[in-house]
């Protein structure tokens, strides 16, 4: 299966939180020695938000359900760069009620991480 890209812009200012994975050893003297632990030592955390109508919503609910959370997929990130994520956690939709036009409109709030393989 190839490796499909998500393609649905989130509304503005998402937080990314980035986390490096270290291995420290404490020594009797105070002195603490650390280094990475692993290849791939940082990942992101991206939690993202979407508001629309039913026609704006389904695609990206399809598109979550297809990855079942565990399967990886490209995005580029707010700060414009590209890397294979998966959406673990789950996400969730609200029912917002009705806009002005009678639309059913929909939020979908959901946290990509980072996916280090597909």
């Amino acid at each position: 299966m190839a490796i499909e890209t998500f393609t649905f812009c989130p509304r503005v200012n998402p937080e990314g939180a980035f986390t490096q994975r270290i291995r420290s050893v404490q020594f009797g003297d105070g002195y603490t020695q650390r280094s990475g632990d692993g290849i791939n030592i940082e990942s992101q955390s991206w939690p993202i938000t979407f508001v629309g109508s039913t026609d704006l919503i389904q695609p990206i609910v399809a598109f979550l359900r297809r990855h079942n959370g565990y399967i990886a997929f490209q995005w580029v990130n707010p700060l414009s760069e590209l890397g294979l994520y998966c959406c673990p956690d789950g996400f969730n939709v609200t029912a917002q009620g009705k806009n002005a036009s009678g639309v059913q409109m929909f939020q979908i709030t959901a946290t990509l991480i980072t996916a280090y393989h597909p």
